[in-house]
């Protein structure tokens, strides 16, 4: 039995157990893979915390340094993988990183050995920008707590809009720091927004400040003056009522037989599908994962992933949903159309891709 040694990068999150579902699913994924074969896999774990540079760099000197991995995968933004990729480089071994696609890939950061392992929420919130501009409206208003907004949504969902509409304009609100790592006041910002001029609302919030924001709106009756849209992870639903509002929103990967657009389960998802390839590489390449190797194999699955080094694998269309709440747990959501747009042609939005364009390097909805 032929032993592969994996390296494994965990980000500690206070949100949602992130980090143990893309392991678990991860494990199970690459074991069902080399079943029946002559290859196991041993994982070494290293807890990155908030997934800054340093605590990335630390882990990598393990991996390489004592460990000796033959691959690398993990939650890392691209912020905070972006100036480290040399490492990989250097070693000519391959770093499949996982993220839900919170910053944009910078233009001139490249790396061969480096795969992006993603649901790209930036380009999703592109492709709601242009539906708002192209459909609902000229004039919007943005609401976003500090955390969200100091990510690329605000910017991307900004670009697609005027891409579509030249002329649209976008009032946003920032809501202030939370104090002590609390929630932010989300209802105070309310009052603050001229409801009756807005063709559409774009809220960035997720977890338990959505659930605010949704019951605020509901209760404010703000469902019949004003259009509804945001990225899936407003639609988390706790105990609050939130029957007869109405959301905007969008998927990558649409399924009609389980059509909840809230995909909880996203980071196991994207462990699965690590796994899955890394396998197939190891097989085909009888021992360590070479990077051609796993470069065909992600490009034979036709999904997303790509590798750093080449222009952004822009997804396919883009499932524009009109997601409803019911009473209880019920939900309904109908898809009205498949959005595909040449993101690339967005000269504003590749300008701001050749600098630094995020506040924060942790992974998204993960501290």
């Amino acid at each position: 039995m032929q032993t592969i040694s994996i390296g494994m990068m965990t980000p500690t999150s206070t949100i949602r157990p992130m980090g143990k579902d893309y392991d678990r699913a991860f494990r199970k994924s690459i074991e069902s893979t080399l079943k029946n074969t002559d290859f196991e896999v041993e994982i070494f774990t290293e807890m990155i915390g908030q997934g800054s540079v340093q605590k990335i760099e630390e882990a990598l000197d393990k991996f390489f340094g004592f460990h000796d991995v033959d691959c690398v995968t993990g939650i890392m933004s691209q912020a905070g993988i972006q100036n480290l990729t040399e490492k990989f480089d250097k070693k000519e071994k391959p770093l499949v990183c996982s993220n839900l696609g919170e910053h944009f890939p910078l233009l001139d950061s490249e790396s061969k050995c480096v795969f992006q392992n993603s649901i790209h929420l930036w380009q999703q919130a592109w492709n709601l920008g242009y539906y708002a501009g192209s459909e609902l409206g000229s004039r919007g208003s943005v609401i976003a707590a500090v955390y969200d907004s100091g990510y690329a949504f605000l910017p991307a969902f900004q670009f697609g809009l005027l891409f579509a509409n030249p002329n649209a304009f976008l009032d946003i609100k920032l809501l202030e720091m939370p104090v002590g790592g609390g929630l932010s006041d989300v209802k105070s910002i309310f009052d603050t927004v001229d409801w009756d001029g807005s063709d559409f609302v774009f809220p960035l919030f997720c977890g338990e400040e959505a659930t605010i924001f949704l019951k605020e709106f509901k209760d404010r009756g703000l469902n019949e003056k004003t259009q509804l849209l945001g990225l899936p992870f407003l639609l988390e639903r706790g105990t609050e009522d939130l029957s007869g509002i109405s959301v905007y929103t969008s998927s990558e990967s649409y399924n009609e037989q389980t059509p909840d657009p809230y995909c909880k389960d996203v980071f196991a998802m994207l462990g699965n599908r690590a796994g899955k390839a890394i396998g197939k590489a190891i097989i085909k390449d009888n021992g360590s994962p070479k990077i051609e190797t796993l470069n065909q194999v992600l490009r034979s699955e036709g999904n997303s992933l790509y590798q750093l080094c080449e222009s952004p694998r822009f997804l396919g269309p883009i499932h524009i949903l009109k997601n409803t709440f019911g009473s209880g747990d019920s939900f309904s959501t109908e898809r009205l159309k498949e959005q595909e747009y040449n993101i690339s042609e967005d000269n504003q939005l590749n300008e701001l891709r050749r600098g630094v364009n995020s506040s924060w390097i942790n992974p998204y909805l993960g501290i």
